[in-house]
């Protein structure tokens, strides 16, 4: 449903009643969709699941020029408070690591446990990722498909891709290339050295988007952190093997 958060109307779903919190957040203009599976399987496991459209994507409504990685931090404890969580397990995926990693620091007593999946602590502007960046501004449905395909390149990835190009057309181009210029050349390792939550890492080594390296090194850095490996597993775990992501919480967390 649509929800005003921070002055901007959101897709907000807040899906069970369990005991247990998960709130997520999505990655680059990868909106609340990308943990829609998790949402409706921990919810039937005694779960609440609560995930929306950050700015950027999906049918969030900030314009542009309000779009940073410091108000999308803000936008996450204004989820919370709109939902009367007080304390809750968050997840992030791909670039939205960086916002759950800097919430995670700024107050850590509002998360029991931290679950980063193919995400990393800095997006250094690498030749390929420069080049993504200028592909954007000069044919950007093509490469909203090229990197659909690129996350999900294991067996079975196929399937998922239309579902996905599907919500990363959603986003208006315009904050898309304006997300990914904000996102893109982050470093947070200073940031994530000062995680004072526990940290699940869940990373695919055959991620093309984000390489397994990234995960490794965010385990390193998180004092206490748990590296999951997922063995010819792409970019999008949570599409391409939702099941095992939920089962990876569930045993992180625990009962």
């Amino acid at each position: 449903m649509l929800t005003e958060i921070n002055g901007h109307l959101t897709h907000l779903v807040d899906t069970g009643d369990g005991p247990r919190v998960l709130v997520t957040h999505g990655g680059w203009i990868g909106n609340w969709e990308l943990w829609k599976l998790q949402a409706e399987q921990l919810s039937r496991q005694g779960w609440r699941v609560i995930a929306y459209d950050h700015r950027g994507s999906g049918r969030h409504s900030a314009p542009v020029d309000e779009i940073s990685l410091a108000a999308m931090v803000d936008d996450l404890f204004a989820v919370l408070d709109h939902c009367g969580v007080e304390r809750c397990v968050l997840a992030g995926e791909s670039m939205g690591s960086l916002v759950v990693e800097r919430a995670a620091v700024a107050a850590p007593e509002r998360f029991s446990h931290l679950v980063v999946v193919a995400g990393a602590a800095r997006f250094p502007r690498t030749p390929p990722l420069r080049a993504f960046g200028a592909a954007l501004g000069w044919r950007y449905d093509l490469t909203l498909r090229m990197f659909v395909r690129m996350a999900a390149p294991e067996r079975g990835g196929r399937a998922v891709r239309p579902w996905g190009l599907s919500f990363l057309r959603q986003a208006d181009p315009d904050a898309a290339r304006h997300l990914f210029s904000v996102l893109a050349g982050s470093d947070q390792r200073e940031v994530v050295r000062r995680i004072t939550v526990p940290t699940l890492v869940v990373h695919g080594t055959a991620d093309l988007i984000v390489p397994y390296p990234f995960g490794r090194e965010l385990t390193r850095l998180v004092p206490d952190a748990r590296l999951v490996t997922m063995p010819w597993v792409g970019h999008v775990p949570t599409m391409t093997r939702p099941q095992e992501i939920c089962a990876a919480i569930e045993e992180f967390v625990g009962g």
